[in-house]
C-alpha cells in the first residue's frame, strides 16, 4: 500500500530535513515546494515566490497522485501549517482505491511514524 507522507511545522523547523529522511528510509519521492520554486524562479524571493506557489503545488499533487496510484510513497514537503492544508488525504488517490496518510514526527533525533 502506498504511503502519502505530509510535514507540518512552521518555516525553519526542520520540516525539509525530516522529508528527506523520510524519503530515504521509505524510498519515497520527495516533493519540496521550496526547491521548485527557487529553481524555476530564482530571481524571485518573498511575496513574489509565494506568488507562485500554488501552481507549483497543484503540479506537484498531481505527480503525488500518480506515484501513490502506482505503488510508490511520497512526502510532501510543503508546511502545510493551515488545518484546511492537513485535509489533503481526504482527497484520495483519484483512483477510488483507498490511501494511507501517515503522520510523521521527529524526536530526539528519529523519525518516528504512525497513521493517521
Amino acid at each position: 500500500m502506498s504511503i502519502l507522507f505530509l510535514t507540518c511545522g512552521l518555516p525553519g523547523s526542520g520540516k525539509t530535513t525530516l522529508a528527506r529522511r523520510l524519503e530515504r528510509e521509505w524510498s519515497a519521492l520527495r516533493l519540496t515546494a521550496d526547491e521548485w520554486l527557487h529553481e524555476l524562479h530564482p530571481n524571485l524571493s518573498g511575496d513574489e515566490l509565494d506568488a507562485m506557489r500554488d501552481p507549483v503545488e497543484r503540479v506537484q499533487w498531481s505527480v503525488a497522485v500518480r506515484v501513490l496510484e502506482t505503488g510508490g510513497n511520497v512526502v510532501l514537503d510543503w508546511g502545510v501549517w493551515a488545518r484546511e492544508e492537513r485535509d489533503l488525504p481526504d482527497r484520495g488517490t483519484g483512483s477510488g482505491r483507498p490511501g494511507r496518510a501517515v503522520r510523521a514526527r521527529s524526536a530526539t533525533g528519529r523519525t518516528a511514524a504512525s497513521a493517521v
